[in-house]
């Protein structure tokens, strides 16, 4: 009988339990929380009389931010679907989707 082929998704990130996927998850959860505080303390201080260069500047600024983390959440979580829907029953990459 031969071996099924496998999925190497080695050169996204080495594994699921790997220092650089946990990285990864860390800095996304830091840039959704700098991304929050952005808001909060810049963003929701802008209002009608905030010239328009300084909206720009912010507007810009909040794009950056969340392209940045739209990018990583690109790649963090099709790697951890390539192990779910390979294998139902792996419990780290269910644990990594959840």
């Amino acid at each position: 009988m031969s071996t099924p082929p496998r999925w190497d998704m080695s050169n996204v990130y080495p594994s699921l339990e790997s220092k650089e996927f946990a990285a990864a998850v860390k800095d996304y959860k830091s840039q959704v929380a700098s991304l929050g505080r952005f808001f909060d303390s810049r963003l929701a201080k802008a209002g009608p009389k905030t010239p328009v260069a300084r909206l720009a500047a912010l507007t810009g600024e909040a794009i950056e931010r969340a392209n940045r983390i739209q990018t990583l959440s690109g790649t963090i979580v099709p790697f951890i679907h390539a192990f779910v829907t390979t294998d139902s029953h792996d419990k780290v990459a269910k644990r990594a989707l959840s």
